[in-house]
């Protein structure tokens, strides 16, 4: 018999139900080296670097590099995972690829915010890449170690 559960290591059951609420869902599912802080930071340069770099493209060549631009930085961060990671794993990916995703997406974020507004929004963005690797230190090197699931 298929069934739509799968297992996964302790700690990390992902509920399937669909009337659960999501809030439920975030409750039962923590990862020990992430945090609110880190978490928020790393969002705010995913949506900087969904923003500044289509911007630029589309200024470049208009909405034949704008539109693809976007939707390339928009899929690679939430497809590829890495077990344990996040609640829900579409590629799971090994840790040192995911963490070189998340540094090469900071990296387009800062470059993008530079070429598309201004020197200073590149050096605004800078700042909060430098503090979002700050307080994600635990978890990238974690990732980094090839991202082991704690023992319980």
């Amino acid at each position: 018999m298929i069934t739509s559960e799968f297992e996964m290591p302790v700690g990390y059951e992902q509920p399937l139900e669909p009337d659960v609420p999501d809030t439920e869902r975030a409750e039962k599912f923590k990862n020990p080296y992430d945090t609110p802080v880190s978490s928020g930071l790393s969002f705010l340069m995913e949506l900087a670097a969904w923003i500044a770099v289509p911007w630029w493209a589309w200024e470049a060549s208009g909405p034949i590099s704008g539109i693809p631009t976007f939707l390339i930085l928009l899929a690679i961060p939430a497809v590829f995972s890495t077990t344990g990671d996040k609640w829900q794993v579409i590629v799971p990916t090994p840790g040192p690829i995911r963490l070189v995703i998340e540094l090469g997406l900071f990296a387009v974020a800062v470059l993008g915010a530079s070429l598309a507004w201004s020197p200073y929004s590149g050096v605004a963005v800078s700042v909060i890449a430098v503090l979002a690797l700050l307080s994600g230190r635990r978890r990238m090197t974690w990732l980094l170690k090839g991202a082991p699931l704690p023992v319980e």
